[in-house]
């Protein structure tokens, strides 16, 4: 669960399959300089990697576990999964993905972020707002606005 998390948080990365491979064989009890020389990567890098999916995932890799220190955001990128490979199809930018889930965290669901670019289209780019109408259009099945 905790890789499958990592893997939607870094979607976008074209690491990463190195980077849950970093943290794959730092749970397996693997040593940051073994790491890096498997890798090629410095040990800071490996480090700054692995510390990196710490925080991703609220902890349980290198710090003890705390369930509410994980941000939402993980966990939103765990259920749509789709956006990174929506936004890459529409050309939409390697960015873009990340503001969504900044502003569907800011919102707590799909449906008041929604809500809140009906209400107010001028405070969200361009690229985040067709973003979200794609999501919303995936989720169920129509457009949001024309």
């Amino acid at each position: 669960m905790m890789l499958e998390k990592l893997r939607a948080c870094w979607g976008f990365s074209p690491t990463v399959d190195r980077n849950v491979a970093l943290v794959e064989g730092f749970l397996k009890g693997k040593r940051f300089a073994d790491l890096a020389q498997e890798h090629g990567l410095s040990i800071t890098r490996v480090r700054q990697i692995i510390e990196r999916a710490d925080r991703h995932v609220g902890g349980g890799i290198v710090t003890e576990a705390e369930l509410s220190k994980a941000s939402p955001r993980s966990d939103f990128m765990v259920d749509y999964p789709y956006v990174w490979k929506l936004a890459e199809l529409h050309r939409l930018g390697s960015v873009t993905p990340h503001h969504f889930f900044t502003e569907l965290e800011r919102a707590g669901s799909l449906e008041r972020l929604v809500d809140k670019m009906k209400r107010m289209p001028w405070r969200t780019p361009t690229t985040t707002r067709e973003l979200a109408r794609l999501v919303w259009q995936k989720e169920g099945g129509e457009s949001p606005w024309p």
